[in-house]
């Protein structure tokens, strides 16, 4: 009994605080995402996609693409089929283009939602605060909310109203990114990841809704989504994107 007198509050002090917890800093929560998934995220990862193209909230357009992710830094997406011969190879911080087959266009790129999808569980966490503020995240800014019922983490922000300001949104619980806003050219391109799906204690979203100024204009919905043991990375040379198909 006076053990329970002497400890009691000291449990629930403890438990309390656990509850509450909060991050101080972007480098807090990136550090927690990398720490909580090191080595246990997925390391590829391939889809199928349907995309929907919208024009004033009705689709005009659909189209079906495939997609294949190798962490940290490759990711393929493949238009229409692969006997189309479009699509676009992704690779650390480029990006090629192709179309029928052929090599269009290269130049250096990240591409955001690799970066937050994958390559954050991996890479060091300097690189990645280094590549958030080179998308005009702003890290000394954080806030804790709930939005969609979710508890979330906003780097970039503190007001979750100023959609004025770069900033990713990060479900607190799994740390895994729920909402980008990125302010580009003058323009707000607002996406959000939902309809996360876990499979072999791996999460990864079903469906990717993308924004310019409010307006929707594409949507992505993930199915048949797999987790191969083994990929080839010839996959990811430039010279074999015709040539390979998985």
């Amino acid at each position: 009994m006076n053990f329970f007198k002497r400890f009691l509050p000291i449990i629930l002090i403890v438990s309390i605080i656990g509850c509450e917890s909060k991050f101080e800093s972007a480098k807090d929560v990136i550090t927690a995402m990398h720490e909580k998934w090191h080595n246990k995220w997925q390391k590829s990862v391939q889809c199928d996609q349907n995309i929907l193209f919208f024009n004033a909230d009705t689709i005009v357009k659909e189209s079906h693409w495939k997609q294949l992710i190798i962490a940290p830094d490759f990711m393929q997406i493949r238009y229409d089929s692969f006997e189309s011969g479009n699509g676009s190879l992704y690779r650390n911080d480029s990006v090629y283009d192709f179309r029928n087959g052929e090599l269009v266009n290269a130049r250096s790129f990240v591409h955001y939602i690799l970066l937050l999808t994958t390559s954050i569980y991996f890479n060091d966490e300097k690189e990645s605060l280094y590549k958030l503020k080179d998308f005009g995240i702003d890290l000394t800014k954080i806030h804790e909310t709930t939005w969609n019922n979710e508890e979330v983490v906003i780097i970039g922000s503190t007001d979750i109203t100023d959609m004025t300001v770069s900033q990713v949104w990060i479900q607190k619980e799994n740390l895994y990114v729920l909402r980008t806003i990125l302010i580009v050219d003058d323009k707000i391109q607002d996406t959000e990841f939902s309809n996360y799906t876990e499979t072999n204690n791996y999460f990864v979203p079903t469906k990717i809704v993308f924004k310019s100024n409010g307006i929707k204009f594409i949507e992505i919905h993930n199915s048949n989504i797999q987790f191969p043991e083994h990929v080839d990375i010839s996959y990811f040379h430039i010279n074999n994107f015709s040539l390979k198909e998985w």
